[in-house]
């Protein structure tokens, strides 16, 4: 794995709950930026490293459920769960949260691998597998028109061209899948011909 640069990018006190909420908040509002994934990791390490300091995973579930569907959340549960005994599971009111747990997930334990800090999530063998799933356009638009909504009803979208493509992909999502549709039953329809030659001449020879 490759080493992460912290020359580049700031650690954020683990004490400094403020800091933490902020750098929370950025990655989610900055989806969009060149350098999201170096702020993931920033804010993921901040968060691992406050769940130790207060045997309580707040911050680090709170970041887990805030990002969107689109990011590679089992990758992030894979990385959490190798350096940390912070495990994905539901607590006594039903509420999936991270918890610090031994290795059957019963009893309570607390500790984090400082290894973790230099190798980022993405760059781990096991994340990197899992990442290579196919990836469905309709569910990323999906989730791209759900949480452009949610941004628009919480005033987050300042530009007004932001907010209209929004309300036009929202209107026009089933369109837009229906015409998709259409072309690739023309393309197979085209392909159709072609193929059956194939197999006509195969069964010749």
């Amino acid at each position: 794995m490759k080493m992460f640069d912290w020359n580049s990018n700031t650690k954020i006190d683990a004490t400094n709950e403020k800091a933490i909420d902020k750098a929370i908040k950025s990655v989610i509002e900055g989806f969009s930026r060149k350098t999201v994934k170096e702020n993931l990791h920033v804010a993921l390490w901040a968060c691992l490293e406050h769940a130790i300091a207060h045997n309580s995973a707040d911050k680090l579930t709170k970041l887990y459920h805030t990002l969107p569907a689109t990011v590679n959340k089992a990758g992030i549960m894979t990385y959490v769960e190798t350096f940390s005994s912070f495990k994905y599971l539901k607590n006594k009111n039903g509420e999936k949260m991270f918890l610090g747990r031994d290795k059957d997930g019963k009893k309570p334990l607390f500790w984090l691998d400082q290894k973790g800090a230099d190798h980022p999530f993405w760059d781990m063998p096991e994340v990197k597998k899992s990442q290579e799933r196919l990836w469905s356009p309709s569910q990323a638009l999906d989730n791209l028109i759900s949480h452009g909504i949610k941004a628009v009803k919480d005033g987050k979208l300042a530009e007004a061209a932001d907010r209209m493509l929004v309300s036009y992909l929202a209107q026009n999502k089933t369109k837009m899948l229906e015409e998709v549709a259409r072309m690739v039953k023309e393309a197979e329809a085209k392909a159709a011909p072609a193929s059956n030659v194939q197999e006509l001449d195969r069964a010749a020879a």
